[in-house]
C-alpha cells in the first residue's frame, strides 16, 4: 500500500498526476477485515479522462505485480512506516485501535513488533502480494456519472485486461 499511495512522491500520484497529468487527485486504501479485505483505487476524473485514467491505474498495478518495487521505492516506505510508528505513540486513539486489532486479528503485540515485521519486507515479497491481490477476481469498477456507451466498452475492457487469478493460484 506505502509503495503505491503514501504521498506525493509515490508511484500512485507522481505518475497519475504529475507524470500524465490526468487528475488532480488520486489515491489508494486498503480495509481490513477479519477473513477479507478491500483495496481501493479512487481519483476524481473529468469524464472524457475516464478510461485513460482506469487505463493507466491498471498498467501501474500489473507492473507492480509483474517486477515489484524498487529498492528506493521500498526504503521509502519503510522511513514512512518508522515516521508513522513513532507519530503513533502520542495518538492514544491510534494506539487503542493498534492494540485492538492486534489482538483480534493476532498481529505483532506492539506498534515497535509490527515496524519490525514490516522492515523484513522485501521487493519480491510485494510483488507476490501485488500479484495476488491485482487479479480479475474480486475486481469492481465503479465510477460516478453519465458515460457515454464507448467509454463504459472501454473500461470493461479495461477490468478484463487483468490475469483472471493469480497465477499462484
Amino acid at each position: 500500500m506505502r509503495v503505491l499511495d503514501d504521498g506525493m512522491s509515490t508511484r500512485l500520484y507522481e505518475r497519475i498526476c504529475d507524470a500524465k497529468g490526468l487528475c488532480y487527485d488520486v489515491g489508494a486504501l486498503y480495509e481490513s477485515y477479519e477473513d477479507d479485505g478491500v483495496f481501493d483505487v479512487a481519483a476524481e476524473v473529468q469524464h472524457e479522462r475516464v478510461v485513460d485514467v482506469a487505463r493507466e491505474i491498471a498498467r501501474l498495478l500489473e507492473e507492480l505485480a509483474a517486477e515489484g518495487p524498487t529498492a528506493a521505492e521500498l526504503d521509502r516506505a519503510k522511513a514512512r512506516n518508522l515516521w508513522q510508528t513513532k507519530a503513533l505513540l502520542d495518538d492514544p486513539d491510534g494506539i487503542g485501535g493498534h492494540y485492538a486489532l492486534s489482538a483480534l486479528l493476532q498481529l505483532a503485540r506492539t506498534p515497535g513488533d509490527r515496524h519490525e515485521q514490516l522492515m523484513q519486507v522485501t521487493p519480491d515479497a510485494v510483488r507476490r502480494a501485488a500479484e495476488d491481490v491485482f487479479c480479475a477476481e474480486g475486481l469492481s469498477l465503479v465510477t460516478v456519472g453519465s458515460l457515454s456507451a464507448a467509454q463504459e466498452r472501454a473500461l470493461s475492457a479495461v477490468a478484463e485486461s487483468f490475469p483472471a487469478t493469480s497465477p499462484r493460484r
